[in-house]
């Protein structure tokens, strides 16, 4: 939003509020944002329909040249609920694959349905639908009428830290949620510490814990970090590891490259497309082989560094003002052909 901002667009941010909070409007550092009433039990069973009433009436009173949804669905339907003006959607991670990954059984069929059908419903209303990966099948059930491949920001903070690693320290950053891989990692780590006796491994993103420490096996757990602070993990690190079961397009991966860190990365949805020759691919679900390529960067391989500087070359297309003039050529052209609706 800044970044639009600076770039000559005037932002606006409508969005839900986060459990426990009340709906409020206020400006932060020039935007206007307006946090409205969400609740979240039951949300797919009437299609988000409390939701999108509020978010469409709170749209209307801007009087938007361009709506943008972020997200497929909680941005997403709002967005293309709204008639007369081009509509946006960025499509972040994959709904099917998170469904696949958090629940089983009924539960898991069940939403998996719902969530298809609201996409559909999304993607063929939308005027044009935003990619974080080049490939839309990595993460989108159809094909949209119009499609355009814009990453996500990379925050100033990644590319203002200098690596400064600490021997045989490791870093992770994706917290609890299986899809992240973290049971994967437990089960890597007994063979790195055999390997490397004096290895660290910082896990971060783990909501419930501010800072807890796992002395008898090297394991220190965080919270969720700021950007600044995930840098500085970032920093300290030899290696950063990512033994997720799907991603699309991972920001720990982006972040790492602007940062200069070498990074192991399960061969998962659109990794390879995007992290091939730039990071230590390893197969899916496959701790054994996990465990192989950390052991290998801590003592030394010398094709880290070869990725490391690829990937500081990648990370510069990454930066605010280049997806933010991406942003704003979409829109231009845009309201200048009008809009499908």
């Amino acid at each position: 939003m800044r970044a639009l901002l600076e770039a000559g667009a005037s932002p606006a941010v409508i969005a839900p509020c986060r459990p426990g909070d009340v709906a409020a409007s206020y400006v932060r550092a020039g935007i206007p944002v307006t946090h409205l009433g969400f609740e979240d039990r039951l949300s797919l069973l009437t299609s988000l329909a409390p939701w999108r009433r509020a978010a469409r009436n709170a749209i209307r009173d801007l009087d938007p040249d361009v709506v943008h949804g972020q997200g497929l669905l909680i941005g997403g339907l709002p967005a293309c609920d709204f008639a007369g003006v081009p509509r946006v959607v960025t499509a972040h991670g994959n709904l099917r694959e998170d469904t696949v990954a958090s629940y089983s059984g009924l539960g898991r069929l069940a939403r998996m349905r719902l969530r298809d059908r609201l996409l559909r419903q999304v993607l063929t209303r939308a005027d044009a639908v935003i990619g974080v990966h080049p490939d839309w099948r990595v993460n989108l059930p159809c094909q949209p009428q119009r499609f355009a491949h814009i990453p996500n920001i990379v925050d100033e903070a990644f590319y203002a830290t200098a690596a400064a690693p600490e021997p045989a320290r490791v870093l992770y950053c994706g917290g609890a949620r299986r899809i992240k891989g973290w049971d994967l990692l437990q089960a890597s780590w007994p063979g790195i510490r055999a390997a490397v006796p004096d290895a660290t491994l910082v896990a971060a993103g783990f909501p419930e814990h501010e800072e807890a420490d796992g002395a008898s096996d090297g394991v220190s757990i965080r919270g969720l970090l700021s950007p600044d602070a995930i840098a500085a993990e970032m920093a300290r690190a030899s290696v950063i590891v990512m033994p997720s079961r799907y991603e699309v397009a991972p920001m720990t991966l982006t972040e790492a490259w602007a940062v200069g860190v070498p990074i192991v990365v399960a061969d998962v949805g659109g990794v390879s497309a995007l992290a091939s020759g730039a990071a230590t691919l390893v197969p899916a679900e496959a701790p054994d082989r996990l465990t192989t390529a950390v052991i290998g960067i801590l003592n030394g391989d010398p094709a880290a560094a070869t990725y490391v500087a690829e990937g500081r070359e990648r990370a510069l297309g990454y930066g605010a003002d280049a997806v933010a003039r991406a942003h704003l050529d979409l829109y231009e052209r845009l309201v200048a052909g009008g809009t499908t609706a």
